[in-house]
């Protein structure tokens, strides 16, 4: 077992690649001689700091995010953050294709970084990352992936501009799909699921130094009482429970993938008491932090 979990590039694969921060790649299937499989170990728990697209034309497989798992269907899209600890494995039939790519390369007008940051899938608290396609839908994907192939394979000076447009369009459909299939029509819900949305945004950004609603609150403009009404409604659970989940996250994946002891982890997460994180971690795992660390430890052995 690794002391730290593997951290991923985007490898450079491709002879005479102009640009930067975007490849495509075979998923592990049938090889093609114009597009290379992805160089790495996926089947292990890794992570990486570019986003990613999976597009699974057909085969199955199975997927392990942040302790959560969940299995491929084709034909869909699986899609997995920066900094998301996963593990994907396809069928030996499966067949499809990943596309890696940076933040700056996309985020080149403020449109962009909106639409990176509003899409649900790419998420930490995103439960199901997937979407399944219809027929209709597969046609749709199966040609915007065949123009982004043809145009990644050329060497031009609009090459990086059509890897971009292409992109956005992808990402602006999935967001659709993947309302459509995870939200009901409800006006009302869908301004609660807005809001809440919008807390988990927050959340991924300063869970590591706001542990109070009232933070979080305060910064939509709302009570503490009232987006803990939302976050039930929405999701089950009171945004207090959220905060504390974003945070216990956190300290598996430490557990797991670091050398630190309990008592680096709970400085690290901003405990002053060590003890009162170690009481915290074992009300809401079962275990204490080194007997996780073990039992993980255990599973994830070669």
């Amino acid at each position: 077992m690794p002391a730290n979990i593997p951290l991923y590039e985007i490898p450079e694969v491709r002879k005479g690649d102009t640009e930067r921060g975007f490849k495509i790649f075979q998923l592990k299937g049938k090889q093609q001689e114009w597009l290379y499989t992805f160089p790495r170990e996926t089947h292990i728990p890794h992570r990486h700091p570019f986003y990613e697209i999976c597009f699974f034309i057909q085969g199955s497989g199975d997927s392990e995010m942040d302790f959560r798992k969940s299995v491929i269907q084709s034909p869909g899209l699986h899609f997995i953050g920066p900094g998301r600890v996963h593990r994907i494995e396809g069928s030996p039939e499966s067949l499809g294709y990943v596309i890696a790519f940076t933040r700056e390369f996309f985020c080149r007008e403020e449109e962009e970084r909106r639409l990176l940051d509003d899409v649900p899938f790419f998420r930490a608290s995103a439960e199901k990352p997937a979407i399944i396609l219809s027929e209709e839908d597969f046609i749709y994907f199966r040609s915007i992936m065949g123009n982004m192939i043809k145009d990644y394979l050329e060497t031009n000076s609009l090459k990086e501009s059509l890897l971009r447009a292409w992109l956005k369009i992808m990402l602006i459909r999935s967001a659709d799909i993947y309302r459509q299939q995870t939200e009901t029509p409800d006006t009302e819900e869908v301004r609660a699921r807005f809001i809440v949305e919008k807390f988990q945004l927050l959340l991924e950004k300063h869970y590591l130094t706001d542990h109070q609603v009232s933070e979080y609150a305060s910064r939509l403009a709302i009570t503490p009482d009232h987006l803990n009404r939302l976050t039930r409604q929405t999701l089950g659970k009171k945004a207090s429970q959220m905060i504390l989940d974003r945070i216990i996250l956190e300290a598996k994946r430490l557990l797991l993938f670091s050398d630190l002891n309990a008592k680096e982890i709970a400085y690290q997460l901003q405990f002053t008491d060590p003890s009162y994180f170690g009481r915290i971690f074992r009300k809401k795992t079962g275990h204490s932090p080194s007997s996780f660390r073990a039992s993980m430890q255990e599973k994830y052995q070669p």
